[in-house]
């Protein structure tokens, strides 16, 4: 049933500029999480379409069965916008902020964040402590796009915030990229890391394709396609 559905029509998996977890359609390397799951349902005989678009359009699109997958999303936001996730998490997110290189500052608690002007991801969640946190403060930019994160790091470089909100591995990637490494300076985490998993719209999942990734997955695991991608994101383990 599975692969007469497979030769049907491509599926449409969609998220925003994340790299190394998810890059643009354009790029050789378009991100790990990308490539895991393009491998999975090709093994499967199912041709993927991948799309970049803002986080907040694709949940959305993903709730209204517009599309068919959200590429890295977290328990949050699979409830919130009523999707269903894969069996395995593809990675993890953690909350971590960023200063300009000679700012002594560091995060320990949320108050710290009071008076600054603090640069986030619209759409994107930030767990229950900072969720709450964040509609307090004055001054907070809230970047959209294709591209928000490497938004964000210009804006931190050039003073016009003076915290940026991301994940690490994904901070240090996008500056590297774009050669502000030594701009701007790790400053602190809130909370443990968040699991990241594929989310399934209804449709999606009525038709059988969680099912059909997990599949697809096991086989790429087996056949060690799985880690070489991996290790070619220099991704040690996804969590």
């Amino acid at each position: 049933m599975f692969n007469v559905f497979a030769i049907a029509k491509p599926i449409v998996m969609v998220s925003d500029e994340w790299c190394p977890y998810i890059c643009t359609p354009e790029e050789q390397d378009k991100g790990y999480v990308v490539e895991v799951v393009q491998a999975a349902f090709m093994a499967m005989s199912q041709p993927t379409q991948f799309e970049i678009q803002p986080f907040s359009r694709a949940l959305k699109s993903a709730q209204q069965n517009k599309i068919d997958i959200v590429l890295a999303v977290n328990h949050e936001q699979l409830e919130r916008y009523q999707l269903h996730a894969s069996n395995q998490p593809v990675g993890h997110y953690s909350n971590d902020f960023y200063v300009e290189k000679n700012d002594l500052w560091q995060y320990e608690r949320p108050r710290d964040l009071y008076g600054k002007q603090l640069a986030i991801i619209r759409g994107y969640s930030y767990g229950v402590t900072l969720d709450n946190f964040l509609p307090l403060l004055a001054g907070v930019y809230r970047a959209s796009g294709d591209s928000p994160l490497e938004m964000n790091l210009k804006r931190l470089s050039k003073g016009r915030v003076n915290v940026l909100l991301g994940n690490r591995l994904v901070v240090d990637y996008v500056a590297h990229r774009e050669q502000l490494t030594g701009q701007v300076r790790y400053a602190g985490t809130e909370g443990p890391p968040v699991a990241l998993y594929i989310g399934f719209s209804q449709h999606a999942a009525t038709d059988g394709l969680v099912q059909l990734y997990e599949q697809g997955l096991g086989l790429i695991k087996a056949s060690g396609q799985y880690r070489e991608i991996l290790e070619r994101y220099q991704v040690a383990q996804v969590f």
